[in-house]
């Protein structure tokens, strides 16, 4: 699994998505999550988006009220491209952060 400390500027063969272990995850977007992935090339990018991880039922429907399990950062996000050269998904690495 790639290191979603690390900034990943390639495409690379797809990993698994899911947990790596309890403090990080590869997840799949569609394209138009992200208007401005440019900045996630960067090193030095200034900041990370967060995503939270919300409880669902066991038939996969989110619970109510509305329950926030974890919080991750995005640490990189990997476009890959179509056969027209379109943006169609991103491959992105996740790191747990408290909250």
């Amino acid at each position: 699994m790639h290191n979603p400390a690390a900034v990943i500027s390639q495409q690379n063969k797809l990993d698994e998505q899911g947990y790596g272990d309890e403090n990080r995850a590869l997840v799949l977007f569609e394209y138009s999550v992200f208007p401005n992935y440019e900045r996630y090339l960067r090193p030095d990018h200034p900041s990370y988006d967060s995503l939270y991880e919300l409880k669902v039922d066991a038939d996969g429907t989110m619970s109510r009220p509305v329950i926030r399990c974890a919080k991750w950062n995005i640490k990189s996000a990997t476009p890959h491209q179509g056969d027209n050269g379109r943006v169609e998904f991103f491959e992105c690495g996740l790191d747990k952060s408290s909250f």
